[in-house]
């Protein structure tokens, strides 16, 4: 049972990034309903109840054209209420995406992204 709709979930990152210039340009949030959804077979793979990932590559974001350095899929099936979505929120944006985005220029080139 899906509590946020799509469009609330929109509305809630967005003004959560409003905070955050540099997340809010650099990174997309997709929203989809399920793991199987983004991942197909692999979902299999991600931890029962995930609430989103964290993906460090570039990704291409079609209705908006434009690339993004990062991207968080939210599995929307598995958010239990905003404050829920927003400690997520907190955790893909600053835990991986922030840690990423500072040290840069400083992890060797074939190292791994947090």
């Amino acid at each position: 049972m899906t509590v946020l709709t799509q469009r609330e979930a929109e509305k809630i990152a967005t003004d959560f990034l409003r905070d955050f210039p540099v997340a809010l340009r650099e990174l997309v949030f997709i929203f989809r309903q399920t793991s199987f959804d983004v991942h197909g077979e692999k979902a299999l793979e991600i931890p029962v109840g995930a609430k989103a990932g964290y993906g460090s590559n570039d990704i291409f974001h079609p209705e908006r054209n434009r690339w993004y350095r990062g991207g968080v899929h939210v599995y929307l099936e598995n958010i239990d209420n905003k404050s829920d979505f927003l400690t997520g929120l907190r955790y893909e944006t600053f835990g991986h995406f922030g840690i990423n985005f500072i040290l840069a220029d400083q992890m060797p080139e074939n190292e791994v992204p947090i």
